[in-house]
C-alpha cells in the first residue's frame, strides 16, 4: 500500500515538474474540403440548356484564433482554441437564360464564432500532433441574391368579352438573408511544429483540418425589394412594389424535415403567402476544411 501511494505521488510530482501553462494568437486561411453541392448553375447555349452543380464549403476563409493549452508532461496535453471564421463567398445560384427573361446571381458566405478543444501530443524536434472536436459557438450564413424573371400572369378583364388579360410581367427581386444553424459538433485535427525564440516565446506553424455539417435551422430576411413590371408595350408601370416592411411576418423562414400542404406555408407552395412565416426543408451545409495556421506562443514558467 505504502509502494503504491509512493508511486502514485512520484507521478503527481513528475506531472507537476513537467506541466506548463501557454496562450497564444494564430492567423491563417482554410481551403474547403470535402466539398458537397452548394449551388447550381444553369446556361441555355443555343437550343440546349445546361443545368451543372456548383460545389463548396462554407469552410474556406480567413481565420484569427485564441490559443490556451497546458501540458501535463513533455508530451501529453490540451488545447482550447477560440477563433472567428471570415468566410469566403460561395456561389450558390448562377442562371441565365436570356430567351426567358431570367437570370439570378446568389453568393453566400460564413461569418462563424467557433472554438477546438484538442489532446496535444508532442513528438520531437518541434513536432506535434492534436486531434478533438470541433465546436460552433455561434455565427451565420449570409446570402445576398439578385432575381429577374418573366411570368404571364392575368392583370384583369376584358370589359367588353368577360375574358382575362394576360400580360408577360417583369419581376426582379433582391435581397440579403441571414440562415442561422442547429447546435452541432464536428472533428479537429492538426500536425504542427514549433519554433522557439526563447525558452518561454515561440512561433508555430500548422496544418489543420476541420470536419463539420450544419442543418439550417431557421433565417430571415435583412432587406428585401420586389418590384412586378408591365410589358414596354403596355407601358412599363410598376404595379406592385414590396419592401422589407410590406413582408410583416413573412421575413422570416423556418426549416423542417417534414411539410404539410395544405397546412404550411411551405415557400415552394402554390398558395405561399408572402407575408406570413415561411417553412422550407433543412439543409446539411458543409463546413470543411483543410488550411494553415501560423502564430506565436508564451509559455508561461518555462
Amino acid at each position: 500500500m505504502k509502494r503504491s501511494l509512493l508511486l502514485l505521488a512520484a507521478l503527481f510530482t513528475m506531472s507537476l515538474t513537467y506541466s506548463q501553462f501557454y496562450a497564444g494568437l494564430s492567423g491563417g486561411y482554410s481551403f474547403g474540403a470535402t466539398q458537397r453541392v452548394n449551388g447550381t448553375e444553369v446556361k441555355l447555349n443555343g437550343s440546349t440548356m445546361s443545368t451543372t452543380n456548383i460545389y463548396g464549403s462554407y469552410g474556406e476563409g480567413f481565420n484569427g484564433t485564441l490559443k490556451l493549452g497546458y501540458f501535463f508532461n513533455e508530451h501529453l496535453g490540451a488545447e482550447l482554441n477560440l477563433g472567428y471564421l471570415y468566410g469566403s463567398d460561395q456561389t450558390k445560384a448562377d442562371v441565365s437564360i436570356p430567351a426567358y427573361g431570367m437570370t439570378t446571381d446568389a453568393t453566400a458566405h460564413s461569418r462563424v464564432f467557433r472554438s477546438t478543444l484538442s489532446l496535444v501530443y508532442k513528438i520531437n524536434n518541434g513536432l506535434y500532433g492534436r486531434f478533438g472536436a470541433y465546436i460552433p459557438l455561434g455565427g451565420k450564413t449570409e446570402v445576398e441574391a439578385s432575381d429577374q424573371r418573366i411570368v404571364n400572369e392575368i392583370i384583369g378583364v376584358d370589359p367588353g368579352t368577360g375574358e382575362p388579360i394576360r400580360a408577360n410581367l417583369t419581376v426582379n427581386t433582391d435581397y440579403d438573408m441571414e440562415i442561422h444553424g442547429t447546435p452541432t459538433i464536428g472533428f479537429a485535427a492538426a500536425l504542427g511544429y514549433e519554433y522557439s525564440l526563447s525558452d518561454n516565446l515561440k512561433l508555430f506553424g500548422e496544418m489543420e483540418y476541420l470536419g463539420l455539417a450544419i442543418k439550417s435551422k431557421d433565417a430571415k430576411y435583412t432587406s428585401y425589394h420586389q418590384t412586378v413590371k408591365l410589358p414596354a408595350e403596355m407601358g412599363g408601370t410598376i404595379i406592385k412594389d414590396t419592401k422589407l416592411e410590406d413582408l410583416g411576418d413573412g421575413k422570416n423562414i423556418e426549416y423542417k424535415d417534414t411539410i404539410n400542404v395544405p397546412g404550411d406555408n411551405w415557400v415552394d407552395g402554390d398558395d405561399y403567402d408572402q407575408t406570413k412565416k415561411g417553412v422550407d426543408f433543412k439543409q446539411s451545409a458543409p463546413y470543411d476544411s483543410f488550411g494553415f495556421n501560423i502564430g506565436i506562443k508564451y509559455v508561461f514558467g518555462s
